[in-house]
């Protein structure tokens, strides 16, 4: 493909925020829906959602920039569906002394429970016992997550009332309306007992993908000839660009699947599929040589019905 950077213009060191900035104002800018009788604006429509594919992904942009072209990794695979845990910036520390907290996290109605102990064996969660008080109500928080972010896993930074800033892992396959437990990271009781955070997920809608349970929706525009006579198309999917054939006489509301190429897989849940669907657009409507091929296509098939009717 073309380079990236080049694709979004913005310069290699572009922050997350620049990148995302600059894909946003052109996906507006050339969308199919705004632009539905122009080909090459369809066609760089897909060259616009494929670089920010690349380089929204961290892992991928920076196999990228090392020159591994060939070989991009699909990025947050390791882990990144397994276990839910965070990372605390560099420089700061973990609270109240402890070594190491756990994020606990609850998807599709269900919330996973375990207990996180501090020194001296403080439970981390539960009813206090022995006459003391009660752990601190959760702390409920909301956080946006990119939609490619929510699908193949990664981490979001989140900004605690505290003043802490936490690298929060999303799951991979992350619903919206997803809660996930952030222990000990809430209030403080009257006896320094901390309680917990509860962050529901909003994940934000992409200009290309829908999500529809465990599979990928997204809308392709062709021309009339590749409709008509079939071809091999180009497709995005959420871990780049594809190709696949359109068969000869698809129309608008076809609808292709790509195996495999949906919501990607965790635990005991297999990789969804990607379908897409077909929605023809006329190359040049003005075409006089279409104009002229309708116009007595029309002609004969009406000397076609007098016929039979006599």
């Amino acid at each position: 493909m073309q380079d990236p950077y080049g694709v979004l213009a913005v310069s290699r060191t572009a922050t997350a925020d620049e990148i995302k900035r600059a894909y946003r104002q052109l996906a507006k800018k050339y969308h199919p829906d705004l632009n539905p009788d122009d080909p090459a604006i369809a066609r760089r429509f897909q060259d616009i959602s494929a670089a920010y594919e690349l380089l929204s992904d961290a892992n991928r942009r920076a196999a990228y920039d090392r020159g591994e072209r060939e070989d991009i990794p699909g990025g947050f695979r390791r882990g990144a569906g397994d276990d839910a845990g965070f990372h605390f910036r560099r420089g700061a520390q973990p609270p109240d002394g402890d070594d190491v907290f756990e994020q606990i996290f609850g998807m599709f109605g269900q919330r996973a429970r375990r207990t996180a102990g501090g020194p001296g064996g403080r439970p981390g969660g539960g009813s206090a016992a022995g006459g003391e008080a009660p752990r601190p109500e959760p702390l409920q928080l909301q956080m946006e997550v990119p939609f490619l972010v929510a699908l193949k896993g990664g981490t979001q930074r989140l900004h605690l009332p505290s003043g802490r800033d936490i690298d929060m892992r999303i799951p991979v396959g992350t619903e919206n309306g997803a809660q996930l437990r952030l222990p000990n990271q809430g209030r403080v009781g009257s006896d320094g007992r901390v309680g917990d955070v509860i962050v529901t997920v909003g994940v934000e809608s992409h200009p290309v993908f829908r999500r529809d349970g465990n599979n990928i929706l997204t809308e392709l525009p062709i021309d009339l000839d590749q409709a008509v006579l079939g071809d091999r198309v180009t497709v995005p999917t959420i871990d780049g660009p594809v190709t696949m054939r359109v068969p000869a006489g698809s129309n608008t509301g076809t609808k292709l699947r790509l195996r495999g190429k949906g919501v990607p897989a965790r635990r005991s849940i297999e990789a969804g599929d990607q379908f897409v669907s077909l929605r023809i657009v006329l190359a040049n409507p003005k075409d006089p040589s279409l104009t002229e091929f309708l116009r007595a296509r029309n002609e004969q098939k009406a000397k076609d019905q007098k016929a039979d009717a006599d």
